[in-house]
């Protein structure tokens, strides 16, 4: 089957996305490199099946235990829906999930960046 005719199981991409973030050199241009290097791939892809397996009872949980209640949703860049403005950043996300009202980003907004492992540094000038 054609990598780009694949149904999408979203909870298992949400998963292995996770996964890969697992990996203490990873950076969004680095996960944006290697999904366009391989056009029509997917996170679990590149993610082994144990390590799923291993992630999946704690991402349920997060994803189930949202307190406002938002269903949590995935978009891929090749979907009618994917935001217009994350097409033009500079490092695009192949896949995008979410929790909330995906409307507000037709609006004005703002960027809130942050780190998942924040250096001593940043942590300090935060």
């Amino acid at each position: 089957m054609n990598m780009e005719n694949r149904p999408i199981e979203p909870f298992k991409e949400i998963v292995a996305y996770e996964a890969l973030w697992q990996h203490r050199n990873t950076t969004f241009k680095k996960l944006s490199e290697l999904f366009f290097s391989i056009p029509g791939s997917r996170p679990s892809d590149f993610v082994h099946a144990n390590v799923m397996g291993e992630l999946y009872p704690t991402i349920k949980k997060l994803i189930l235990s949202n307190p406002l209640c938002y269903r949590t949703n995935i978009l891929t860049k090749d979907t009618l829906d994917y935001p217009v403005r994350l097409m033009d950043a500079k490092e695009q996300l192949a896949l995008l999930y979410y929790s909330g009202n995906l409307d507000f980003l037709s609006t004005r907004c703002i960027a809130m960046v942050g780190s998942r492992r924040p250096s001593e540094n940043g942590l300090k000038r935060a």
